[in-house]
Order: structure tokens, then sequence, then C-alpha cells
């Protein structure tokens, strides 16, 4: 997809990933402002696994977009995908695009409790940090975590878009969620709306939320969602996603943080100890910065 005409553009940026990053708690805040478009799923996937329905159904998600608002595609996967990058820049290269950074030792930790939340026939933890297939959307994307791939895919986007690319240490987004969101109303040029008391600081799609499995498992599954999802207006399933979020926070149980297997803590850090310490020292100075490295704001 090369060059799409400028007539045909319109306002929008990509948090692009990680997985696991507070994606969801984005989301979820993102749709209060008030020059901001959301689609109706929080992940679109386009460029990655529906790159071939081609950008007329890409522009068919944001058709109900006010001409003063800034569309927003949220699709963490896109991190998972080496191809991604190219193809959002192919599209518009003058595209803002947002990447939280996690501990990876975390991240792969904090992924595998999730996958077990909603599928039954999980391997182990050793099996799934050498690579596991994620089927999304009828396709396959290869979950990777060895061989210094989280870096080097980190890397790729920072080579990609430069200067247009947002990167932020999720461990200090969990402490200042409202930095974050006044950060990324900068960094997209949107007029200052988040303040003290009008965005809900919880945390969203925690490691073992509390929630039915069976649940969790029915709303991953795509066409049922889809099917469900095409008989509301785009208002409605704002709301109800919105209520399913509140009510799936931790905060909303008074959950303990869950607690990872020993096993699994001790086999994360003997595989990925060294691309945690790359990616630690790549904040030490700046927890939010460009793609090339410089503070912001």
């Amino acid at each position: 997809m090369k060059g799409i005409p400028p007539d045909k553009l319109f306002p929008l940026f990509v948090v692009a990933g990680m997985p696991r990053g507070g994606t969801t708690f984005l989301y979820h805040n993102l749709r209060k402002h008030p020059a901001i478009f959301l689609p109706f799923r929080k992940e679109v996937n386009f460029f990655n696994v529906r790159y071939a329905k081609g950008v007329t159904w890409y522009h068919s998600l944001f058709e109900e977009r006010k001409a003063h608002q800034t569309a927003v595609d949220i699709s963490p996967p896109y991190f998972l995908d080496p191809l991604s990058p190219e193809r959002i820049r192919d599209y518009n290269p003058n595209i803002k695009v947002i990447l939280a950074v996690r501990d990876p030792i975390k991240w792969a930790l904090s992924f595998y409790a999730q996958f077990q939340s909603f599928t039954y026939n999980m391997p182990s933890f050793a099996e799934f940090i050498g690579g596991y297939d994620y089927h999304i959307n009828g396709k396959v994307l290869r979950i990777e975590f060895i061989d210094n791939i989280i870096v080097d895919r980190i890397e790729h986007f920072r080579k990609v878009f430069g200067s247009n690319l947002l990167l932020y240490d999720f461990a200090f987004f969990r402490q200042n969620t409202l930095q974050i969101l006044r950060v990324i109303e900068k960094f997209n040029g949107l007029t200052p709306y988040f303040r003290e008391g009008n965005f809900d600081d919880i945390k969203i799609n925690a490691s073992r939320r509390k929630n039915l499995k069976l649940l969790s498992y029915l709303l991953s599954r795509e066409r049922l969602i889809s099917m469900f999802l095409s008989l509301l207006p785009r208002s409605v399933t704002l709301f109800l996603r919105g209520k399913f979020d509140l009510g799936s926070s931790r905060d909303a149980y008074s959950q303990k943080e869950y607690k990872h297997p020993e096993e699994h803590i001790w086999i994360a850090e003997e595989q990925l100890g060294l691309q945690r310490d790359i990616v630690k020292k790549m904040f030490d100075s700046r927890s939010v910065q460009l793609g090339t490295g410089d503070s912001f704001p």
C-alpha cells in the first residue's frame, strides 16, 4: 500500500503495542477525549492480519469520525508482526506511533498469564517462551521472546518512525497515568483535556484479573464478537465496553497482585535477563522519549 493520496487521509495516530502494556487503559480513557474517535473494537489489527482487506475497509472503521476528531488505532499485536511498521509508514509517512515498552521478563510472564486466562490447552511456560503461535482473526502471529527479538523489535520501530515514534516506560506509566495521557495529547497536537478526576485511574486487564475463564474465552472469539457487535450501534458498544472494563478491573474486586510461579520467574530471568538490562538502560535517563532517543516533551 504505497502513497495513499493526501485527500484520502485523515488525522490518525496508532498505538502499536506492546501487548500487556496498558493499551486497554488507553482505549478505555482516550474515548473520553472529545477530539478523539475510536472504532468500536479496540484491536482492529489492519496492518498485520487484516491487511488484505484493503484501505477502503480500514477507512470504513472511522467513517463516523467528526471533522474535528483525530482517529486512533489501538492494536498492540502490531508489535508482534515484523511487517507492521513498514505497512503503517507506507500508509502515511507522517503518521504518529506510540509504543509502551515493558521489562521483557515481566512482559513474558504477563503474556503467559493472560493466555492462561482464556486458553484451555496452554503449553508449559518454558515452551511458550521459546515461541508461541497466536491465533488471531483467523491468522497466526508468532510471539517470540528469545534471541534478542524484543529489543530488535523496539529498534525496528525506532528506525522506521524516528521522531514520529513516542516510547514510554511501562513502569513509569503505571505510576503516572495522567502524565502519559497528557503526553499523548501533546505528541499528537490535541487540545488538553485530561486532568485529575475526569479519567478512570484503574488497572484494566491486569494479569489474572477476576473474571470467569469461560467468559474470557468467549470474549476472545473473534467471529462471535464481530457478529454481536455488528448488531449494535457504536455508541452502545463503547458504553458496554466501558462497563465491562470497569467491572473487570483489579480495583473493582480489591484484588491482590497476581504472583507468578517461581519456576516461571527463574526461566524468564535466565532467558531474558540480557534484554531486560538493555531495556532498563534505554529508559535510565528518560522515561518518555522519541524514537530518536530525544526527551519528550
